[in-house]
């Protein structure tokens, strides 16, 4: 009988030990980011602070290609291997938690009581009700909250004799100097002078708003269902887009489709590029950040305005959600958030982003931000994603098939409506 509790005890305390030494253990967290270089290195160094703070958590970034990256996360999800973390585009979010996709965030990892807490951290509007479910849970904070600007590579304009000081002002003596900008050797365009970011359907969505907005019209209203291409200005904003590249050749039409090299910044390709504000640290070393400020592009309402698009997606499968949410919480703090944004340009849409180096020395970001987190402009809609490639293969007719204005918007007009009367059916 003394054997029997002997060994039971023995046995108790091996088992004691092991749970021990498994609490004590790191927790692992794996998270998925795209393959964006100033993304991928600010992460490394975020990921270094984290794990100074929680010892006991290690994270580990996994970059993907941003256009291979929602089919790459649908597979993960459909095999079960799907990352602690994840990005998630905000068009997809509100689907995501209602088909189960993603698992609510642990709010005591935030050092909050209260969803309406963490809501508070931010700018009214950019935690919004597409994060929630119909019990009040959080699914999501934003990755980035972005203004859309003109990028400037002032190494190339320098090469020209053009300094920061002497770039013009007016519309068409920018697209002279561009035009000088512009070198081609043996049929091979070496360098451009206008590039589009990339040529995916979110991101050249949002540059034909900016574009759109900056005549004086709309890609969408806010019921999301009506385009601003019907609009008399629309036809002048898809002149402009039509003449980058058949007129002013300005912009080379199959440089973001071939060449694969990102956003010819890196390169020294090209000489200015419309980015979200996070591009910063991409040139951070020779080039500058300024809004289109030509008065022809001061018409509409607003002329550089860009939604966050993607935020922060638990997966329903991992086995340290807590970790994973205090990994999502570190991120969008308001001292990390702060460094990286004035390091990298990134924003998270953080209260108190007045105090920011970045914001100050760009203060048109915070006014954009803002009005994007009151919800005053609605992009993207819930049926962005269909209407998104109607708008890129707007964009390829004009640019790169060198299609005529009119009978390209036409095109357009017809393939949204007919996407309007599809949702109008259900």
């Amino acid at each position: 009988m003394k054997k029997i509790l002997v060994s039971s005890l023995v046995l108790g305390i091996f088992i004691l030990s092991l749970a021990t030494i498994t609490c004590g253990a790191k927790t692992h967290v794996t998270f998925w980011g795209h393959t964006h270089k100033p993304k991928v290195q600010a992460y490394g160094e975020l990921i270094a602070m984290f794990e100074k703070e929680n010892p006991n958590i290690s994270v580990t970034n996994v970059p993907k290609p941003g256009g291979q990256y929602e089919q790459l996360l649908k597979t993960a999800m459909a095999t079960g291997n799907t990352p602690d973390v994840f990005r998630v585009g905000s068009w997809n979010i509100a689907s995501y938690i209602k088909q189960g996709l993603v698992a609510p965030y642990v709010i005591s990892a935030f050092d909050a009581q209260t969803v309406q807490e963490i809501q508070q951290r931010f700018i009214p509007g950019v935690v919004s009700d597409i994060m929630l479910d119909a019990e009040g849970n959080l699914y999501a904070v934003p990755e980035d909250h972005s203004t859309l600007m003109l990028v400037l590579n002032m190494d190339m304009f320098k090469k020209i004799g053009m300094t920061k000081e002497a770039l013009p002002n007016d519309y068409l003596d920018w697209i002279e100097v561009l035009q000088k900008l512009v070198v081609k050797e043996g049929g091979v365009t070496k360098h451009t002078g206008f590039e589009w970011w990339y040529n995916h359907q979110l991101w050249n969505a949002q540059e034909m708003n900016v574009v759109l907005r900056s005549y004086g019209t709309y890609l969408f209203d806010q019921t999301g269902l009506n385009s601003g291409l019907e609009t008399p200005p629309a036809a002048a904003a898809l002149e402009y887009v039509y003449n980058t590249a058949n007129v002013w050749k300005i912009c080379n039409p199959h440089y973001a489709v071939t060449s694969g090299l990102g956003t010819g910044l890196e390169t020294g390709y090209c000489a200015t590029h419309t980015a979200g504000a996070w591009v910063k640290g991409l040139i951070a070393s020779g080039g500058v950040i300024k809004d289109w400020w030509p008065a022809q592009w001061r018409t509409g309402p607003i002329d550089t305005v860009f939604n966050w698009a993607w935020c922060y997606g638990i997966s329903p499968d991992s086995k340290c959600k807590e970790a994973a949410s205090k990994w999502i919480a570190f991120v969008v703090r308001e001292d990390t958030g702060k460094w990286e944004g004035n390091k990298y340009g990134h924003m998270h849409g953080l209260a108190g982003m007045e105090e920011w180096e970045v914001v100050q020395e760009n203060p048109q970001f915070l006014e954009f931000l803002k009005l994007k987190g009151k919800g005053e402009y609605q992009d993207p809609t819930a049926n962005f994603l269909a209407q998104s490639k109607v708008i890129m293969s707007l964009r390829q007719n004009l640019v790169q098939k060198g299609m005529k204005v009119e009978e390209a918007r036409q095109i357009a007009i017809k393939e949204l409506q007919e996407i309007k009367e599809r949702i109008l059916s259900k």
